[in-house]
């Protein structure tokens, strides 16, 4: 019987690792988390929305470095560093006080923790491991996401209630160090030429080409080479938009469905597992698409949905169908942004530098996140309404899916 291939079980892995992974865990559980801590210690909802810019703001300064690293040590030990130091940092949350400074700390290093656990960090591992079929693998990887973005929610709720947000802060640490940890130190392999193995499974070279050689030959551009390329600051200019747009609905998602569209906080934490669910299963969509067509067309396609999502916003008065079906929009937009940026990243540049290259655009994702939930909350305190600054957000998101349309054709590169 032929032995599976064990890009597999590093793509498996690598969904186990993102469903508790930095990203997933503040943004699935900020609105829901806040409500909680507004309650204990009286924070008025807007000072609290700085702490998920705060938390973005740190993970982007920690990108860059998880890159480099990832670049020089591997996937799996940066990997199995930061699940641990998230579990740490996560559980420092029950020590917050009622100086909302304290929540500001907490975030900060859940974003500087957590960015060792975000795609970049298994990035590199998974493009060894596959060529051809790449989008699908990074689509069924970066899923896990998507069902960290549907459980999390429900779990941060069911428990909170049972033993408090402290109590729900400390299952969410110990997942992570009894489960999560050991499938990363036993199932993430850096490089398939260390086990005799090629890309996406095909057939083995034979002798009279070394393990080692083969893992030699990698191309594409050095860090220096991808700046001086237009398609690296038009990626960067168009991720910004979208996370910026993103963003800026997520951190106030749950806010406006409850105190804007007069949803229960029960019925707004459905439709976010709805959307994680949705998220998941746009992920492998998504990649799977990108592998057959031009990634710009189908990226550009997904942030759409964004827009959409954002007018459907407006209209959400009960829960019902509507409100399900702007959660799946709201999802699905979701999952085509790993995707894209990852095999962006991959496509135009080549492999040589990936994660360093990767850690930059994952920069100017954030940046833009970082941005959205203080932008939009202005622009609710200015305008005294959600209409103009959530129909703001559509237009972002319109204005990121035409720069992709100005992206050309993937570039060849010839072997070192």
């Amino acid at each position: 019987m032929p032995r599976m291939f064990r890009g597999w079980g590093v793509v498996a892995a690598t969904a186990v690792a993102l469903v508790i992974c930095g990203t997933t865990f503040a943004a699935s559980t900020f609105g829901i988390l806040t409500i909680h801590l507004g309650r204990a210690f009286g924070w008025s909802q807007p000072a609290m929305s700085l702490g998920l810019s705060i938390f973005l703001v740190s993970t982007t300064v920690a990108v860059p470095f998880v890159g480099r690293l990832t670049d020089r040590f591997g996937s799996r030990r940066v990997g199995l560093c930061g699940v641990l130091a998230l579990a740490a940092a996560i559980a420092s949350g029950t020590l917050l006080t009622h100086s909302i400074l304290s929540l500001y700390g907490f975030y900060a290093l859940v974003g500087v923790a957590g960015a060792f656990t975000n795609p970049v960090a298994y990035l590199r591992a998974i493009s060894l491991w596959f060529d051809r079929k790449r989008g699908l693998a990074l689509g069924i990887a970066v899923a896990g996401q998507g069902a960290g973005g549907a459980l999390m929610p429900i779990l941060m709720v069911q428990v909170a209630g049972a033993l408090g947000w402290r109590g729900a802060l400390l299952t969410i640490s110990g997942i992570l160090v009894l489960i999560v940890a050991p499938v990363v130190a036993l199932f993430i392999k850096d490089d398939p030429a260390q086990y005799g193995e090629v890309a996406d499974g095909g057939p083995n070279p034979g002798p009279q080409i070394a393990p080692a050689a083969a893992s030699a030959v990698v191309t594409g551009l050095t860090m220096a080479q991808a700046l001086r390329r237009p398609a690296f600051w038009l990626i960067m200019a168009t991720l910004s938009l979208f996370g910026l747009s993103a963003y800026a609905l997520t951190g106030h998602a749950v806010y406006l469905l409850t105190r804007v569209q007069s949803l229960t906080l029960g019925q707004a934490a459905i439709l976010q597992s709805i959307a994680g669910v949705s998220l998941l299963g746009g992920r492998v969509v998504f990649g799977y698409m990108m592998d057959r067509w031009h990634a710009p067309l189908v990226g550009a396609a997904g942030v759409l949905l964004t827009t959409i999502g954002a007018v459907m916003l407006l209209n959400i008065h009960v829960f019902g169908g509507f409100a399900i079906l702007w959660a799946v929009m709201i999802g699905a937009s979701g999952g085509a942004e790993t995707d894209l940026l990852t095999l962006l990243v991959s496509r135009y540049f080549g492999r040589r530098a990936l994660a360093e290259i990767y850690s930059w655009h994952n920069v100017a994702f954030l940046i833009g996140a970082a941005a959205g939930p203080p932008l939009f909350g202005l622009g609710l305190a200015v305008s005294g309404a959600a209409t103009i600054p959530v129909l703001g957000v559509g237009v972002v998101a319109l204005a990121a899916a035409g720069l992709l349309l100005l992206l050309g054709p993937y570039p060849r590169f010839d072997p070192a």
